[in-house]
Parts: structure tokens; C-alpha cells; sequence
């Protein structure tokens, strides 16, 4: 796999695992209001469902359901470890036993489905009830092994030189492509299959690995998750609006610090990373469908081994 496939998989780490750094990076002690299910259902109009946690880490959990003639309540218990979150009520079937989660600061997408007759397997999405929040269109895309749609110029900076290859990003799979020492190369990322092709123009053959790289698991079960991470406002990167991040990552003889800016408008992207003398930066970024042929093996192509 070329060095610039191998720093493209540590950027599609870092976007997958964005929102669950930053739930453990941030308290989520506060008040939700439900805005919707992954399967798209709604609240009724005039109905309003809250979620109140109480403490930090681990504490307590009150439910709020009214409508028009009908008011509904619970309690319950939470815990936060891990990037991981347990939810029990005494009442409601909603649960979580130690399962991914994702808060942003004020979108909190947790791992099952609010709404009566469809409570269950799935996500449901909550939007904090706080004046820094209030107006903000809750992040429905900013879920883990999902991106928004989008193509850019991908550009690496190491030792006073630049790289420059192309990237296109869908919902469940990545491309990049380019040009190292002399030779076009290929890597497509599939995430729906957990799998990493390596595609030689010139020899029209593939190699193909699992997802986890060479660190042992898949991507979600990476160990690099930075810790002690703090904001450092917005600013625009290749015409997109990022949020910037400098997080330092704990090493043997000292902490490493490294700077992010992901997008929530890709969803959760990172499309900016400093790391050292090294930079990773997306430019000429463009919102757009792609043909899911650009994530497939191509015709004529056989596959050998590594």
C-alpha cells in the first residue's frame, strides 16, 4: 500500500471516530429534545420528547413525552466509559449496553430508536437545550461509518515537499488515487466490507486486506484515539467550514499533539490534519453524487497476493 493510501486510512480513522472523541472529551450532563429516528420518524406536531442525564460519567436519567392530553414519564441510569454508553430506564424499552455513541457538544446521536412502533435497532438523534445550540440543524449524517458525498484534491506537505492526489468520499466508501514515484496507484476503502483494495494501473492487478491495516481489528477498534482534546473555533478549509481541534495523544516519553479541522458538513470529515513537520489537507472540495463504479474493482482487473 503507498505511504499517501496508508495517511488517507489514518484520516478516514480519525472522521469515524470524531464524534465519540468528542463525547468523551465532553460532559453530556444537560436537556435533549428528540428530533428524529434513523428511520426518519418524527415527533407528532405538538408533541415533545426530553432526555435530561444528571451527573458525569455515570447518573441518573429522567424522560418527558407530552402531547396534547397525554403526558408520559421515566427514570433511569446511565454510564459513559470507553466511548461507549449504557442506558437503562425502569419503564421504557430504550437501552444501551455499553454501545457507540456520538455527541458533538449539541447533537447527541444515541444507539437506538426513540418513537413508539419503532423503538429498536437504530439511532435516534437529540439536539442539547442550550443558547450555543439553539438555531443549529442537528448533524443527521455525523454517524459513525458514515460520510456525506464529495470529491476533493488531497494534498500532503512532508519535508519541504507537496504531493498532490484526488479523493472521493460516499457514504460507506473511500477512493484515492495518484501518483508515487512514477506509478498511478489506486486504494479504495470500503467500509461496508471492511476491506482495503490496492489497485496497480499498470499491471491491471489488486491486492486486497482487511480493513485493520496491519494494527489487528477494524477500524472502529482502533487504539489512537486522541484524549485531552479542546476547541479552537471554525475556520474554512478547502471552501468548507471546519471545526478545529488540537488533541494530544498519549505516547511512551510524552504526549503527541496534533491538529484537526473536521466538517460537519461532510459528515464529520476530518479534511485537515496536522501531525509534526506533516499536513494533510483537502482542497477544492466539491458536494456531488459519485458513480459507485469509482469504488469498484475495474474490469480486467485480477487479483495476487501481497
Amino acid at each position: 500500500m503507498s505511504r499517501l493510501a496508508s495517511r488517507l486510512l489514518s484520516v478516514v480513522a480519525l472522521a469515524s471516530m470524531a464524534g465519540a472523541a468528542s463525547a468523551v472529551a465532553q460532559s453530556i450532563e444537560g436537556v435533549y429534545v428528540h428530533v428524529r429516528d434513523s428511520d426518519g420518524t418524527k415527533p407528532k406536531p405538538r408533541a415533545t420528547v426530553t432526555l435530561t442525564f444528571k451527573g458525569g460519567a455515570t447518573g441518573s436519567l429522567e424522560v418527558l413525552a407530552t402531547q396534547p392530553g397525554e403526558t408520559v414519564t421515566d427514570t433511569g441510569s446511565y454510564g459513559v466509559r470507553n466511548n461507549l454508553i449504557t442506558i437503562h430506564f425502569k419503564e421504557m424499552e430504550w437501552e444501551a449496553n455499553r454501545q457507540p455513541f456520538q455527541f458533538d457538544g449539541c447533537t447527541l446521536t444515541l444507539p437506538f430508536k426513540a418513537l413508539g412502533g419503532s423503538a429498536g435497532a437504530g439511532t435516534s438523534v437529540w439536539l442539547k437545550k442550550d443558547p450555543k445550540c439553539g438555531g443549529q440543524t442537528p448533524n443527521i449524517q455525523a454517524q459513525v461509518g458514515r460520510f456525506a458525498s464529495f470529491s476533493a484534491d488531497e494534498i500532503v506537505t512532508s519535508g519541504g515537499q507537496r504531493k498532490k492526489g484526488r479523493i472521493f468520499v460516499a457514504e460507506k466508501a473511500i477512493r484515492a488515487e495518484g501518483d508515487e514515484n512514477g506509478q498511478k496507484y489506486i486504494t479504495i476503502v470500503r467500509l461496508d466490507r471492511d476491506l482495503v483494495w490496492s489497485l496497480s494501473v499498470q499491471r491491471k492487478s489488486y491486492t486486497e486486506m482487511p480493513l485493520g491495516y496491519g494494527r489487528g481489528g477494524s477500524l472502529a477498534r482502533q487504539p489512537d484515539t486522541p484524549r485531552g482534546c479542546r476547541a479552537l473555533g471554525e475556520e474554512k478549509v478547502g471552501g468548507v467550514l471546519a471545526t478545529k481541534e488540537e488533541c494530544r495523544i498519549p505516547l511512551k516519553g510524552g504526549n503527541y499533539v496534533e491538529t484537526r479541522w473536521a466538517s460537519k458538513e461532510l459528515g464529520g470529515t476530518v479534511i485537515k490534519q496536522v501531525s509534526g513537520r506533516q499536513t494533510l489537507e483537502f482542497e477544492n472540495i466539491k458536494r456531488e453524487s459519485l458513480d459507485p463504479a469509482l469504488f469498484e474493482i475495474p474490469a480486467g482487473f485480477r487479483k495476487v497476493s501481497q
